[in-house]
């Protein structure tokens, strides 16, 4: 797991969700671009080898429903992660939005991937079929409140327990 190709991650040895290990980055929003509504935190890249690339493959005929993770913040109100999906070569993806979560707590978010998912926002010019079929990178990121915009106070971002699953969605469940 990475932030990009030049920057790593920091591993924490203790402290996560269950008192393990996890990721973490700090950083303020004053580095993202004005017009930009989100920042990328966290990235799973088959070129990286994220996770021994136990991620990536085609969805579709595997049977990922669901991917979860369990993120932490320092910011002063609730976020919205989002995740973004997309295949070896990075474009298309799609990209999904999770509730808020509150700050300075661990909390467990699952991102529902199916075709009737009302989390996803965009499959960006593409399909469900297609991007899924092909699944070669993970994105985790978040929404920038207009309040906290061009801010300089570096917030601290964490993320643990990263799993891709295929339990069923129940009937109610998109």
């Amino acid at each position: 797991w990475r932030y990009s190709d030049a920057i790593a991650l920091t591993f924490a040895p203790a402290g996560g969700l269950d008192g393990s290990g996890y990721v973490t980055r700090t950083f303020p929003f004053s580095d993202v671009p004005v017009a930009s509504d989100s920042r990328l935190v966290f990235r799973a890249h088959d070129e990286y080898g994220s996770s021994g690339v136990a991620y990536a493959g085609n969805w579709i005929a595997d049977g990922v429903q669901r991917v979860h993770a369990s993120f932490r913040h320092t910011a002063p109100e609730p976020l919205v992660f989002n995740a973004r999906f997309a295949s070896v070569g990075h474009f298309p993806g799609a990209s999904y939005y999770s509730d808020p979560v509150p700050p300075n707590v661990w909390t467990p978010v699952t991102f529902r991937i199916h075709p009737g998912s009302l989390q996803n926002a965009t499959y960006e010019g593409s399909n469900h079929g297609t991007i899924f079929s092909a699944i070669g990178h993970m994105q985790f990121g978040v929404n920038i409140p207009l309040s906290l915009k061009g801010g300089t106070t570096p917030f601290t971002f964490d993320m643990d327990q990263v799993a891709v699953s295929t339990i069923p969605e129940p009937a109610t469940g998109l």
